[in-house]
């Protein structure tokens, strides 16, 4: 199987990584927007703050998973919200 992990932008493919948050935070729901709509502002808001720090990984050439990455400056990062398919572990 191969793994390939890249930096993206997330506008072209927020459907993707709406379908990859809810699925990972199933069972996790206390902790996670609930709605379609609150979890796309979500994603909007990652994007702001992480403008080159999305990264996606494609199993197969599958998109399974993302990390979003915030920084201060040049040294300094943070990941802001990581997300992996539960079918994909």
């Amino acid at each position: 199987m191969d793994l390939l992990i890249k930096n993206v932008h997330p506008r072209p493919i927020r459907r993707k990584l709406l379908e990859i948050y809810k699925q990972a935070y199933r069972g996790w729901e206390e902790y996670a927007y609930r709605t379609s709509r609150e979890s796309l502002e979500y994603l909007k808001w990652l994007q702001k703050r992480a403008p080159e720090g999305f990264l996606m990984a494609f199993l197969e050439e599958r998109p399974i998973g993302f990390v979003a990455v915030d920084g201060w400056g040049i040294w300094v990062r943070m990941i802001k919200e990581s997300a992996v398919k539960p079918s994909a572990v």
